[in-house]
């Protein structure tokens, strides 16, 4: 039985990928630049010192690398902090899994305080027991530890707690480390060649889509499908195998 949930924050509860997809076109529109064309192709295998030094030198910005980084960073506090919007369907579930007092944990790659600040303003910050971070923890989510902490903190095993993520990666990750995953579909980070039948128990196209399936899970350990559950994506058959 599933008794605690680790939910990981951007595109599986927040649709938020969307802005690293326009992040060096509006910071350069907020310094009156106009962006050249598909800016984000140019920029999407750079560091982001490395993005600030291009734009620097293309744009003839003002001021040094530091100053244009932290300029790009304060963008993307505004996005958190004002912008920021749940996936649709996501509010419902979270309602459903409060009305039945889950336990619930965020775990994520993005600072603390944009998390917060997210989730004050959305106002679900009060659902989530803890918040653990990638660099609080000292590690990345192709190690394990960001989800060790947070089963730790809620006092329960890794087979007993379900990690929803939408990055395979992570997921493959969760999954090694005995926990039980639920993979979300999100058009930022999918790949029809990442093998999520062998890492998931369930992977849910949306919330709206899901949310059943997911809740069945907690209290089944399996969704209420038929022996094999498939849910077609992008043309790819995912099996929810474990519900055989």
């Amino acid at each position: 039985m599933i008794k605690a949930l680790i939910f990981d924050f951007d595109g599986t509860l927040a649709d938020s990928l969307s802005i690293w997809e326009d992040l060096g076109d509006r910071y350069l529109r907020s310094q009156g630049k106009i962006p050249e064309e598909e800016l984000n192709k140019k920029l999407e295998t750079m560091s982001l010192n490395q993005a600030a030094a291009y734009m620097k030198e293309q744009y003839g910005l003002e001021g040094g690398i530091r100053d244009i980084v932290d300029g790009i960073n304060a963008v993307m506090e505004t996005f958190y902090l004002e912008e920021v919007k749940l996936k649709p369907g996501a509010m419902k579930m979270l309602d459903e899994l409060g009305a039945r007092k889950v336990p619930m944990s965020i775990a994520t790659a993005s600072d603390r305080y944009l998390v917060e600040g997210a989730l004050e303003r959305l106002g679900i910050g009060h659902m989530f027991l803890e918040i653990f971070t990638c660099s609080e923890v000292e590690a990345g989510k192709d190690e394990p530890r960001i989800y060790q902490a947070a089963a730790e903190n809620f006092g329960v095993r890794p087979e007993e707690v379900l990690v929803l993520e939408d990055a395979y990666y992570a997921a493959r990750t969760a999954r090694s480390a005995g926990f039980r995953v639920c993979g979300v579909f999100d058009g930022y980070t999918y790949d029809r060649d990442d093998d999520w039948v062998q890492v998931c128990d369930l992977f849910i196209e949306s919330w709206d889509a899901g949310r059943l399936d997911v809740l069945n899970f907690l209290t089944a350990g399996r969704t209420d499908s038929k022996d094999v559950s498939v849910t077609r994506i992008s043309g790819v058959e995912h099996k929810d195998v474990r519900s055989v």
